[in-house]
């Protein structure tokens, strides 16, 4: 099995990839794509929360910093998934809103691979990492039913 490490740098790609395809695609699908990339990326976040930064925000107080600023960046997607969702795909900030989700998206993406990436290989074995990727899958799982339907 992979590590959480691994999940996790998998999960990115697919959610640059449906945001991407939602950006790129015609008017007509541009909300079923963006439903489908927010809905991911929802799960996604939740999954990251309860599966690692839990763990990780208790181990030093660097790392408890880096883990409190992602789960503020968390927040800001959150609500930028929220602007997203009041505004019709055919207003001309939608796609606006959505080029910059995606790079926020982005720039957090790469500050997990390689800040919190580098804290997790720091403080757990591959073993626990590979537990992690279980906890992250479980967590996806059990916790589909939390996710608000109106972010």
């Amino acid at each position: 099995m992979e590590s959480i490490l691994a999940t996790i740098k998998a999960e990115h790609e697919i959610i640059r990839e449906a945001l991407s395809l939602t950006a790129e695609s015609k008017i007509d699908l541009k909300r079923e794509l963006y439903q489908t990339a927010r809905d991911l990326l929802i799960y996604h976040m939740m999954s990251e929360e309860v599966s690692i930064y839990r763990k990780l925000e208790t181990e030093d107080v660097n790392t408890a910093a880096l883990i409190h600023k992602l789960y503020e960046e968390h927040q800001e997607v959150k609500e930028d998934l929220q602007r997203l969702n009041l505004l019709r795909c055919e207003d001309p900030h939608w796609q606006i809103f959505l080029y910059q989700l995606m790079e926020k998206v982005e720039d957090h993406s790469m500050k997990e691979e390689e800040d919190l990436f580098f804290e997790a290989k720091e403080d757990y074995s591959r073993s626990e990492l590979v537990d992690m990727a279980s906890d992250f899958h479980q967590g996806k799982h059990t916790n589909r039913h939390l996710i608000p339907t109106s972010i």
